[in-house]
């Protein structure tokens, strides 16, 4: 042990002098506490560094919501096709995020120069309707072509599954189910994707108007694009999200919290439809998810009561939680509702 420059051990007090006071023991922490307090930290330093770069791009330009939910729709089919994990699921998505507001500050080209040469041009050939969104598209492929739509979410799911599974795909038989689940099937979007009122205006096409007819894309395309992504990312792929900090917490107490994970789990996954909760800290998302799903285990016996008592107490007293669970509990409302429609 060290000793200070006032006669104590470091961390320790020292019992030889004279109206010491009692030697404190701090109490080793677990493996899963020392595992989720990295998490944590992790998940406030992201979240901080995302928030500056929000700010500093604000006024540059806006994230397409329609283009959005669109890839969510994509990693949604993907996701289930491949039965990922949910932490997968959660950082496709978040790694779509980042490489949307990438683009969307300027700070990167719409595509790749050889995907954007050979990118086909929407035809009127074709009554293909567009049900991402529940309604025909029109116009709204001017901005962003589809090859664009598929293979930047694509190529966030390649990447996911590649840093966090134990198998990956191969880029042909991805290529062959995103062209049989997104063309053929005509796939809708995650029930009840939350938009505004505008938003949902803006995105709405023209009457009379013909939807373009969408080609194939190729094992070509999405390797370049997953390359142009992995660059518009930095080739940073560490993003700590909200089911990230829910298994941290669920590790820590797994005899109170294991009961409602699934169900946390699936609410953070419908969450992700909803963009406005990107502005949320992933830690206040998974207490909030694991506040709201209490009394949703098998046996009901999980009350908030216990769920309250089961997590460390600096998270469920932090003043952002309450914005977090009141908009988490409107989003979710709105998503079960709009999928019993």
């Amino acid at each position: 042990m060290e000793r200070t420059g006032c006669g104590r051990k470091r961390g320790l007090w020292h019992d030889g002098e004279p109206g010491a006071r009692p030697r404190l023991r701090r109490r080793r922490l677990t493996l899963q506490e020392r595992v989720l307090e990295r998490v944590l930290m992790d998940a406030s330093a992201r979240f901080e560094q995302d928030c500056a770069r929000r700010k500093a791009a604000t006024g540059v330009g806006s994230v397409c919501c329609r283009e959005r939910s669109r890839g969510i729709a994509v990693l949604v089919l993907m996701t289930r096709h491949y039965d990922t994990m949910p932490t997968t699921f959660a950082l496709a998505v978040s790694l779509f995020d980042r490489f949307l507001e990438a683009r969307a500050s300027g700070k990167v080209p719409a595509s790749p120069d050889a995907c954007a040469s050979a990118a086909p041009t929407p035809r009127t050939s074709g009554p293909l309707l567009d049900r991402f969104e529940g309604a025909v598209t029109g116009g709204s492929w001017a901005p962003v072509g589809w090859l664009q739509q598929l293979c930047a979410p694509l190529s966030c799911l390649i990447m996911a599954i590649k840093f966090l599974e134990v198998r990956a795909p191969a880029l042909s038989d991805v290529v062959w189910t995103a062209n049989s689940l997104c063309l053929e099937s005509q796939p809708r979007s995650p029930p009840g994707s939350p938009r505004g009122n505008e938003e949902a205006e803006k995105d709405e096409a023209p009457r009379g108007q013909a939807t373009p007819h969408l080609e194939e894309i190729t094992t070509h395309d999405l390797c370049e694009w997953e390359k142009f992504v992995w660059q518009a990312l930095g080739y940073e792929l560490n993003d700590v999200t909200s089911v990230d900090v829910l298994q941290g917490l669920v590790e820590r107490e797994p005899s109170a919290l294991a009961a409602v994970r699934d169900a946390a789990e699936r609410k953070l996954k419908a969450a992700m439809c909803a963009p406005r909760l990107r502005q949320h800290s992933p830690i206040d998302l998974a207490v909030a998810a694991l506040l709201l799903s209490a009394d949703e285990g098998p046996d009901d016996h999980v009350t908030r009561k216990h769920v309250e008592e089961a997590l460390p107490s600096r998270l469920v007293s932090r003043p952002s939680l309450a914005t977090t669970l009141s908009l988490l509990d409107q989003v979710l409302r709105h998503v079960y509702s709009h999928a019993q429609q």
